[in-house]
């Protein structure tokens, strides 16, 4: 079977962009340092989705993996029928 499909909600959206856009202001000698873990780890959940921590909110369960260099955490969710 191939990769998952990745689907990025709004609200998640926005949340990343605001990241992105602190991260180039803020941190001058790695400017794309952000955008290039996150590439990695939307390959690394479409390739492995169950492969994160699982995390319990208050309202959900979902996954999340840590960005090492940049100490941020991608949450997620994996929903299989949508493969």
């Amino acid at each position: 079977m191939g990769p998952h499909h990745l689907r990025i909600g709004e609200r998640a959206r926005v949340q990343m962009n605001r990241a992105l856009a602190w991260w180039i202001e803020h941190r001058p000698a790695a400017p794309d340092l952000l955008d290039e873990e996150l590439v990695l780890a939307f390959e690394r959940v479409r390739e492995t989705p169950h492969a994160g921590q699982l995390v319990r909110g208050r309202r959900t369960i979902a996954r999340r993996v840590l960005l090492p260099r940049t100490e941020y955490f991608l949450y997620y969710r994996a929903d299989e029928s949508e493969r």
